[in-house]
């Protein structure tokens, strides 16, 4: 995950696949912004974003109480996919700003 944007949201996301579906966990910079984060998988790549494929957690400081690793948020979702159907080098993790959901802060390609 490499901020965008001027945000210092970097971060990483793991991705695996178990029983329940692929898990993602991303570990990203808190915000100094206050409010909800929307985070999708779209098709495309950081530098040429397309549509959402799929929704995320919202990454939020009071609504569904994410994990706090140190300056990090951690947060984890669970999808109805495999890893093999994102991980074609044409998937990308973005995080949105909490002000202005067309801005992206941080981006990461699934490869």
């Amino acid at each position: 995950m490499i901020e965008q944007n001027n945000s210092g949201q970097n971060g990483s996301a793991t991705l695996g696949d178990t029983p329940e579906g692929l898990q993602i966990e991303v570990h990203i910079k808190r915000s100094s912004v206050t409010g909800s984060q929307t985070s999708h998988i779209h098709e495309g790549r950081c530098d040429n974003v397309g549509a959402i494929t799929a929704g995320l957690r919202p990454i939020s400081m009071k609504e569904q109480d994410p994990n706090f690793d140190g300056d990090d948020i951690v947060f984890k979702t669970t999808l109805n996919t495999t890893l093999q159907k994102v991980r074609d080098h044409n998937h990308v993790i973005n995080v949105h700003d909490a002000r202005e959901n067309s801005l992206y802060v941080s981006c990461g390609e699934i490869d």
